[in-house]
């Protein structure tokens, strides 16, 4: 996700503004401590990157393609 997330533009649309900001925000999982346990936070922010993984997933296997790329 971190390879592709720069290439995005994300427009200002309301609704796509929060799904940024909610991937921008997924974090992992904090010890008692608080060091970092290397596991995802389940949280809103972890749902959001999720699906943005999938995507990125589908993508990286040629499953989707960019509309300007389809051929008719």
């Amino acid at each position: 996700m971190r390879r592709w997330f720069s290439d995005f533009y994300f427009s200002d649309n309301h609704e796509v503004v929060k799904g940024a900001e909610m991937i921008a925000s997924y974090h992992e999982k904090l010890n008692k401590d608080g060091v970092g346990t290397g596991k995802p936070e389940h949280d809103a922010s972890s749902n959001y990157a999720d699906g943005f993984r999938c995507f990125i997933r589908a993508k990286d296997l040629e499953m989707i393609t960019p509309s300007s790329e389809r051929s008719n």
